[in-house]
This record gives C-alpha cells, sequence and structure tokens, in this order.
C-alpha cells in the first residue's frame, strides 16, 4: 500500500486562509443585513400621463423611469426615513417636482397636477389695483385649455385684523371636490370668538353646510413652534377658555359632519401681533411643526390645515415661510390618510397687495392651494388682477381660490360683496379654470342688527358655482 503524504501548511499559509474565511462570512452577512433592511417605495401617477419621472435623492441620483401603460411609475427599494425629489415631465408642461417623506417599509402614493406652460404673450403684467377683463377670443382659448388640464382646490384669508377677517388655509390633487360642485371649492370659515359664533349656533339647523364643500375653523395658534389651540397659555383661566374653544370646534366638525358628510374641514392658524416670532420659532424646525399639526388634524378628525401667516413682512420672510410649507407638504403625503381617504389638504391665505408675485410664485410646489383674500366689489383687493398677476409669475390658475367678504360690517374696498360682484368673481373662476371661492364668514354671513346669520352670500357663492 502507497502512502501519500500531506505538505504541512505554514503558520502564515494559515492566518491568510483563515482571515480570506473570516471576510467572506462578514460580507455574506452584511449583505444578508443589508437585504433585510425594510425599503420602501414611492408608486406616481399625473394628470394627464406624464412622459417620465425622476427620482433624487442623495442615495440616487437621477433616476428615471417611463409610466407604463396604465399611467404609473414606481420606484422600489427607495431608501427610508428621508426625503426623495420627485420630478414629472411631459412636453408642454410644466415639470412638477415635490419633496416626498419615505417612511419606513411603507408605500408613498403621489399624483402629479402637470400645469400646460403658459401661452407665450407679449403683454404686461398687470399691475395691482387694475381690473383686467380677458377678450372673448383669449376666454375661449383658456377655457378650451382648461377643460383638458383640469383644476385643483384652493384656501382663504383677510386682510383687515381689526375686524377679525383674516385667514388662511395647500394646491394639489390630493383635495377634490365633489361632483354637485361642478369640480370646484366652494369653502366657507367659520370663526369661534366673537357674538357671531353664538347667534349661529342658535339657528343651527339653518346653517347650510350643503352649499359648502370645505369649512375653515379659525382659528387654533402658533406657540414654542408646534399647533395649539387658543389660547396657549398655562394659567387656570387660560386653560378654562381653552378647554371651551375646543369645545366649539369640536361643535362644529360634529355639525358640519352630520349636514353635510362629504365637506372637508380645516383647522386655520392665526395671524395678528406676536406672530411673525411664533412662525420664524416654527420653521427654525419645520419637521416638528409639521409632525404637530398632523397630530392635531388627527386627533380632531380634520381633512387639512391652513395657514394665515399674514403679515406686512411677509416677503422678507418668504424662505422661511416656503420652509414649513414645503415641510408641511411633504410630511402630510407620508401620513396616511385623512377622514375621506385622501392625504391631509394644505394651503396658504395670500394678502393681495403684500405678498408679491414671486413670493406667492414660489410657493407653487408648496401648497394645494392658495386663499386670495380679494374681499369686496372694489378694485383695492380685485382677484382678476391678483391672480393674473401670480399666474404671470408662475403659480398655476388650478391651485387659486378667490375670496368673497359676506360680513354686513366689512369697512373696505367697496364693503362687503354683492350678488353682482359674487357673480362676476365666478364667471372669472369658470372661464380662467380657477379652483374655487371661498367666503369669510358663514357664521357672521349678512348679520345684521346682531341677530343670526342669513347666509345670503353663502348662497349666492354656491348657486353659482354649484349651478
Amino acid at each position: 500500500m502507497k502512502i501519500m503524504h500531506r505538505e504541512r501548511i505554514s503558520p502564515a499559509t494559515c492566518f491568510i486562509l483563515i482571515g480570506a474565511v473570516f471576510l467572506i462570512v462578514c460580507l455574506s452577512t452584511a449583505a444578508h443585513v443589508s437585504a433585510a433592511e425594510p425599503a420602501g417605495s414611492i408608486r406616481v401617477d399625473a394628470t394627464p400621463t406624464g412622459g417620465d419621472v425622476c427620482l433624487d435623492s442623495p442615495d440616487n441620483s437621477g433616476n428615471c423611469i417611463a409610466f407604463d401603460s396604465g399611467g404609473f411609475a414606481e420606484f422600489f427599494n427607495v431608501p427610508t426615513d428621508s426625503y426623495h425629489t420627485v420630478s414629472v415631465y411631459l412636453d408642454g408642461y410644466r415639470t412638477y417636482t415635490v419633496s416626498v417623506y419615505v417612511p419606513q417599509d411603507q408605500e408613498v402614493e403621489l399624483h402629479a397636477d402637470l400645469q400646460p406652460n403658459p401661452p407665450a404673450t407679449t403683454s404686461p403684467i398687470p399691475t395691482p389695483q387694475t381690473t383686467t377683463t380677458p377678450d372673448f377670443l383669449q376666454g375661449l382659448i383658456t377655457a378650451i385649455r382648461n377643460l383638458f388640464s383640469g383644476a385643483g382646490p384652493a384656501s382663504t384669508g383677510n386682510p383687515s385684523q381689526t375686524d377679525g377677517a383674516g385667514t388662511g388655509v395647500t394646491g394639489s390633487s390630493t383635495l377634490v371636490p365633489g361632483a354637485s360642485s361642478n369640480g370646484k371649492v366652494i369653502a366657507a370659515y367659520f370663526y369661534l370668538f366673537d357674538p357671531a359664533y353664538d347667534a349661529a349656533i342658535s339657528v343651527q339647523d339653518q346653517i347650510p353646510w350643503k352649499k359648502v364643500n370645505r369649512v375653515y375653523i379659525g382659528f387654533a395658534t402658533v406657540q414654542d413652534g408646534v399647533l395649539t389651540d387658543l389660547p396657549a397659555g398655562s394659567s387656570a383661566e387660560e386653560t378654562a377658555q381653552r378647554e371651551v374653544n375646543e369645545a366649539k370646534i369640536r361643535n362644529v366638525i360634529a355639525l358640519c359632519r352630520q349636514g353635510n358628510p362629504d365637506a372637508e374641514i380645516f383647522i386655520t392658524s392665526n395671524f395678528g401681533e406676536g406672530m411673525d416670532d411664533q412662525y420664524l420659532q416654527a420653521a427654525q424646525d419645520p419637521r416638528k411643526f409639521a409632525d404637530s399639526v398632523v397630530d392635531y388634524m388627527k386627533e380632531y378628525g380634520l381633512d387639512g390645515y391652513d395657514m394665515d401667516w399674514e403679515s406686512r413682512q411677509i416677503d422678507d420672510y418668504a424662505p422661511q415661510l416656503t420652509t414649513l410649507l414645503s415641510t408641511c407638504h411633504a410630511t402630510f403625503a407620508a401620513a396616511g390618510n385623512n377622514p375621506h381617504g385622501r392625504p391631509f389638504g394644505l394651503t396658504h391665505t395670500v394678502w393681495p397687495g403684500v405678498e408679491s408675485a414671486q413670493t406667492v410664485a414660489g410657493l407653487k410646489e408648496s401648497v394645494d392651494q392658495i386663499n386670495i383674500m380679494s374681499y369686496g366689489p372694489g378694485d383695492t383687493y380685485d382677484l382678476a388682477s391678483y391672480a393674473d398677476a401670480y399666474y404671470q409669475a408662475g403659480f398655476p390658475y388650478g391651485k387659486m381660490i378667490g375670496g368673497v367678504e359676506s360680513e354686513s360690517g366689512y369697512p373696505e374696498s367697496g364693503g362687503p360683496d354683492t350678488q353682482a360682484s359674487v357673480d362676476a368673481k365666478c364667471a372669472y373662476v369658470k372661464a380662467n379654470n380657477l379652483a374655487g371661492l371661498f367666503e369669510w364668514r358663514m357664521d357672521n354671513d349678512m348679520r345684521a342688527d346682531n341677530g343670526p346669520p342669513t347666509f345670503q352670500v353663502t348662497g349666492w357663492m354656491s348657486g353659482c358655482l354649484a349651478g
């Protein structure tokens, strides 16, 4: 029998082999752990269907894919707990870009409402205080173009702080008015803090909830970087008053849900003296603020949030305003659905003549809609002049909501709106495919001699848009 002799392995060779085996095991384990990490996905559809869509993030730059035959595109294995930029492209339309937060191990659904490129024009941008009326041909072209481009919902506000008529509330495809409104937002603010609230509640069976499809409750406030109820103090008196106001909010929600289950309900954060510092503080940690808004909406069972940051320095604060709204927009998209099964909505109130067209245009990807405080029949806050200026600067008509003033004691711009001025604003909304109209304020609608509201303006607004 022949004996086979094994060669002796040197200590150095043995060390190398052991190291190689250890390295292979480590790499294999790391790959397995990496594959096991929860990954998210982003599912995108667009109206009209986009040509292609790109995903950009620190971990994934320039990943572009086409929409499938069903009009959808989906990015898989997206890193979670982080923000990603989604851009949708289609010839003849403006690029749609939004920042999306992807929670751990979740799919985020995104609908892009593409806006057509504005027609080439040599006309000057309309200046404030000048009413511009498109001629018949331009109106016909605009109507035909908008017929195929679609529109989205809108928001609120009030320029006069002395009479308590300020308010504001986002424009995207997440907000879907019912068929009974011809696809238009018909919104009204409901105020909590003066005798008009009690007068309206005294005739609560007459409140025409079915004539609107969105209600804004005014107000909550911003304090120490978060959204909270008024008053924000901690004294016994303030705590007791806050409980009263919380009960009012829940009462309005219950009455509206009972009277019109299809109506959206938003909470509005307030304006006024000292609020600039509070909004600026919130902008230092925008994610904390956005999370607090989501918590607030879920606590009350609300559909959306309206920011009424009215300030004469608003153009100076445009970066902070944009930061707050864009962070809310992205956070809402990742927060699940509101009580109507849609993403939470976001709107912002715009004070005509104070917020520049450039500031407004910078918000086009950060909100679902803006509420233009175009109050009264005069030209001080003329809807057509300002809406045209915002559009020329780059903000889409389909994300604008025009404003109507219904308080009988309103002192500016010719007083409260008349039936003729409401009809004129309604005609402009239809001709230019704006998102709709809102009213400040339903609880004080043509309330004379301290009696209950008559809801007259609510009826004019609803009759024109829904009729």
